[in-house]
């Protein structure tokens, strides 16, 4: 049985990987941060962040009234302009949490 999982043994983080960590993330998007780790995965990244006690920089009062004022009319990727250390999960997911309605037509 344990034959048939095919787990990937853990690397231990070295000081320049933590300071790097440290550095960047929550100060830039995830995707960006991602970059700049070769054998690391987003979840392995975010799991050693919340270990050390790094946390994503919260949104400011100007990003959330630039959510509130531009959501509901424009795209997802011009707001993206608007909030370019935002990514559009980010956006989505505070939009949701601030209970914004958009009248932009849904892709199907």
């Amino acid at each position: 049985m344990a034959g048939l999982l095919k787990l990937k043994k853990q690397i231990d983080w070295t000081d320049e990987e933590v300071y790097i960590l440290c550095e960047f993330y929550g100060k830039e998007p995830i995707d960006k941060t991602l970059k700049r780790f070769k054998n690391r995965t987003r979840v392995s990244i975010m799991r050693k962040a919340k270990k050390i006690g790094i946390t994503h920089k919260k949104y400011s009062n100007n990003e959330i009234e630039i959510l509130k004022k531009y959501y509901k009319n424009e795209s997802i990727k011009e707001i993206k302009t608007r909030l370019p250390n935002r990514t559009v999960k980010s956006i989505k997911d505070m939009a949701g949490r601030l209970e914004l309605t958009t009248k932009r037509k849904k892709r199907t």
